[in-house]
């Protein structure tokens, strides 16, 4: 694996380290230089308040030329590339082995579809792709559904490595602030798979076995697998003061002290191109005309605020953000999947392998042929033998004539085995079936 990138965070406290390191260098010849001034002061004619006036000018010049040169450096933009596996034929995405975000995605929309006929409905009417409305190309009613769960995806896995990263001795939950269901109305009602995942079970007729089990046990329900339906409790725990909306792009922003965060998860139709052989190999067809691999773009923009850029304290509330990032790489990440599985090494043994059995197969079906012809050739020389019932060395030159003509006779050319190889086994029969020594 390659070695792994510097996190937006880090990246961003790095140049902050940067900028103080400056200010102290900066304070440090300062000092040298105001020695120098001062001497200047005792000068006759001197003003002072002159001085100072121009002095606090310098200074605060330098620092906002300092602060602007870093500016660009506080929008932390990263994009993770994923794809997808669609059959034509069967209307549906084809579930890939130890990839994480082929699997979620699969097994979410199976769910969405076995509990709401509307969103099935909507798959089954409109295929993944393009369609032409008044002469224009717009994407189908599916890809906007599959955007939906692809948003879903990311909000469950930031969810659950939120819950995870908090739950530390490390955090004072008096400084957090745990976003529940029904605080996020904008972003729920406009992502259909976040809505029926963590709508309540009580509201929900698959899950009406289930209800009042909570009570009985005192233990909350996090999650819940029953025939085909998905149950998934959905909060999200930040640092207090944060904010959850989704911004005037359609983009879900999460809003913090110290950072917006924005994620926008994109499919539009575009082929990805994987690795070749992988359908075949991987997942079993060569119906390669079935098959569409489509592209998944997941983009993270992190727009640090200036006002922090010297703040110490607290960051370890928001080092979250770095760990996330990360995980999305592993989960998403084309590169990084076939990385994972070694597919290059993989795919290189593989092909060694068949090569290897196409020629095993030729070796066994020439050995064949030849078993056959040997057989035909006893046969033929038995006969010949049969006919004659006094045999002499010289008869083996006949016995040779007579064996190779019936071959022909028998529509079997003299060409599909060696003429020394048919000669031998002649030879050998004649010899270990007659009482006429092969030494002279």
């Amino acid at each position: 694996m390659k070695s792994i990138e510097k996190g937006p965070l880090d990246k961003y406290l790095s140049i902050r380290s940067n900028i103080i390191e400056i200010i102290i260098i900066a304070i440090v010849i300062a000092f040298g230089i105001s020695i120098i001034v001062s001497s200047i002061t005792i000068i006759d004619g001197y003003d002072p308040n002159n001085g100072i006036i121009f002095g606090v000018g310098i200074c605060i010049i330098s620092l906002l030329y300092l602060i602007c040169k870093n500016n660009t450096k506080n929008i932390q933009n990263t994009t993770i590339n994923g794809f997808l596996i669609y059959s034509k034929k069967e209307n549906k995405l084809i579930n890939v082995s130890r990839y994480d975000f082929s699997e979620s995605i699969t097994t979410n929309l199976e769910a969405a579809f076995f509990e709401n006929i509307a969103i099935k409905n909507i798959w089954d009417k409109e295929k993944l792709g393009f369609k032409y409305e008044n002469r224009k190309l717009i994407q189908s009613k599916s890809n906007k559904l599959l955007c939906e769960s692809i948003e879903y995806y990311i909000l469950e896995k930031l969810s659950v490595h939120l819950a995870t990263y908090f739950n530390k001795k490390q955090f004072n939950h008096e400084d957090l602030y745990t976003f529940q269901r029904n605080e996020i109305p904008d972003v729920l009602l406009s992502n259909r798979f976040l809505e029926l995942f963590s709508k309540p079970i009580e509201e929900r007729p698959c899950f009406i076995d289930d209800v009042g089990n909570d009570n009985e046990s005192n233990v909350e329900t996090i999650a819940i697998f029953k025939n085909g339906a998905i149950y998934k409790k959905f909060d999200l725990v930040l640092p207090k003061g944060s904010k959850l909306r989704r911004n005037d792009k359609g983009e879900i922003e999460i809003i913090t002290k110290k950072f917006n965060l924005t994620i926008d998860a994109k499919f539009e139709g575009f082929n990805e191109n994987i690795p070749p052989g992988f359908e075949k190999y991987y997942l079993g067809t060569e119906d390669f005309l079935d098959l569409e691999s489509y592209q998944v773009e997941i983009n993270i923009k992190i727009k640090f605020k200036l006002m922090y850029m010297l703040s110490i304290k607290n960051w370890q509330y928001y080092s979250w953000i770095d760990s996330f990032l990360h995980q999305l790489n592993t989960d998403i990440c084309t590169n990084t999947y076939f990385e994972k599985i070694s597919w290059n090494s993989t795919s290189t043994i593989l092909q060694c392998l068949e090569t290897r059995n196409i020629i095993t197969n030729n070796l066994d079906e020439d050995t064949t042929k030849n078993k056959r012809i040997e057989k035909i050739i006893y046969e033929l020389c038995k006969d010949f033998l049969t006919d004659n019932e006094h045999i002499n060395r010289e008869d083996l030159k006949y016995m040779k004539i007579y064996v190779k003509t019936r071959l022909q006779d028998i529509v079997i050319s003299n060409n599909e085995i060696d003429i020394e190889y048919i000669n031998t086994i002649i030879e050998n029969y004649f010899y270990n079936n007659t009482e006429i020594s092969r030494v002279i």
